[in-house]
């Protein structure tokens, strides 16, 4: 993140770190546009080591967020 690199436990919590981190980027980025209140999409592409399928063999996970929202109307 912009932040730099953060450090965490196993796979699980850092996955959990990443996504909460990108929803909150977006709506941000959403509220800069001048959305109010938008609704998040997190999507995640992942890859694994060859012949493993769980967290313990996780070499890459994408995870993109998407924030849609109507404009704030000020009157």
């Amino acid at each position: 993140g912009p932040g730099g690199v953060d450090h965490r436990d196993g796979a699980s919590a850092a996955l959990a770190a990443a996504t909460a981190a990108v929803i909150e980027r977006a709506r941000l980025d959403a509220a800069v546009m001048g959305a109010g209140e938008p609704d998040v999409h997190v999507s995640e592409r992942r890859q694994y080591l060859p012949g493993r399928t769980d967290d313990d063999g996780l070499l890459l996970v994408v995870v993109t967020a998407e924030a849609v929202g109507r404009p704030l109307v000020t009157g």
